[in-house]
């Protein structure tokens, strides 16, 4: 539940419609027509790696304990309880259910083929819901949080899922964590193909939001929106940051061009992953087969960059010889390294 038991497959990419869509016994052992790797433990368990594929075995864990297919599991005991009447786990969509979906889009704004993606990993990627039903969920962890409801969690076990499962760290049980005391909050994010979404709350103060969209570059959508919101309701979250743009020669970006390595298990768990670095004027653009990308990035000196898009820093290491030998991504707090191997 914590992304803790060192599991791998970050994410899922799901199936378009007329593709063959793969048992869950295919998709942990990642044969064909499975589209991820086997799901395995490669890690010594402990360390925080976000892992959908640990949700797949959850899911897999449900199913053999109650002996019922995971929609009806999910329908019974959290969907019913909350009254989100316009969620399901069901997979492919009914027929029924089909005219009230949103078509997902690319990131040239064309609508996914299909529509949407059939998502057998429903545990970690199935959910259709509304923001509204995902607001449902929110304020009854509050609610239990307080001693107030109980209709799915008591209010021990809510708590345990608001805790920090180490210290200095942001996962709890399910959702990310930040903050502390009155600025205490629980979030989560959703991406799948044609659609990005955010959730967020502040517990102490019983206040959130939920906002989704049906498009591969949401994302700065999602976050203008929340920037908004958190203007408008004195949230000290999502502030705009004011940064001052340096005035650097173009001709420094020169040695920042190039392609940078992360290793697996830092962007992403199941797969080394190279970033594309190139000049755009007094600018420049990152590219990377991960979410946010491509992304534009702003001098604010002649070693550190920053995003409008999202709250990123980028820093560039130099040797002595003034090489540049590592890109720094640090997005609030979390920082990765990428080694410069061309």
């Amino acid at each position: 539940l914590s992304h803790s038991a060192g599991l791998t497959v970050h994410g899922f990419g799901g199936y378009a419609q007329g593709k063959d869509v793969p048992t869950l016994q295919q998709i942990l052992d990642g044969e064909k027509p499975a589209n991820s790797k086997p799901i395995r433990v490669d890690i010594v368990p402990g360390r925080v790696r976000y892992s959908g594929g640990g949700y797949t075995v959850m899911q897999q864990l449900l199913i053999d304990i109650q002996n019922k297919p995971f929609p009806e599991i999910m329908y019974e005991t959290v969907l019913s309880p909350l009254g989100m009447k316009d969620s399901t786990y069901e997979q492919p969509l009914p027929e029924s259910l089909r005219g009230d979906a949103a078509t997902g889009h690319s990131n040239n704004g064309e609508p996914i083929r299909g529509e949407w993606h059939t998502y057998p990993e429903m545990a970690a990627a199935g959910l259709w819901t509304t923001p509204s039903d995902l607001c449902r969920f929110a304020i009854e962890l509050m609610l239990s949080r307080d001693g107030k409801s109980n209709k799915v969690l008591s209010q021990n076990m809510t708590n345990q899922m608001l805790t920090p499962i180490q210290a200095h760290d942001s996962a709890g049980l399910g959702i990310a964590l930040m903050g502390d005391k009155k600025d205490f909050s629980f979030s989560h994010g959703g991406s799948n193909a044609g659609f990005k979404c955010y959730l967020f709350a502040y517990p102490e103060k019983g206040k959130g939001a939920v906002v989704m969209t049906n498009g591969n570059r949401g994302s700065s959508l999602n976050l203008e929106i929340f920037r908004s919101l958190a203007a408008e309701y004195g949230w000290s979250d999502f502030r705009p940051k004011e940064k001052v743009l340096a005035e650097v020669d173009p001709a420094v970006f020169d040695r920042y061009v190039g392609k940078y390595q992360f290793e697996k298990g830092t962007l992403s768990d199941q797969m080394m992953i190279v970033v594309t670095v190139t000049k755009k004027g007094k600018s420049l653009l990152l590219r990377a087969p991960i979410p946010g990308m491509p992304m534009e990035i702003y001098p604010e000196s002649e070693t550190e960059f920053f995003a409008t898009t999202m709250d990123i820093q980028i820093t560039f290491v130099l040797d002595k010889e003034g090489k540049v030998t590592e890109m720094v991504p640090n997005v609030r707090g979390q920082i990765e390294k990428g080694k410069k191997i061309k």
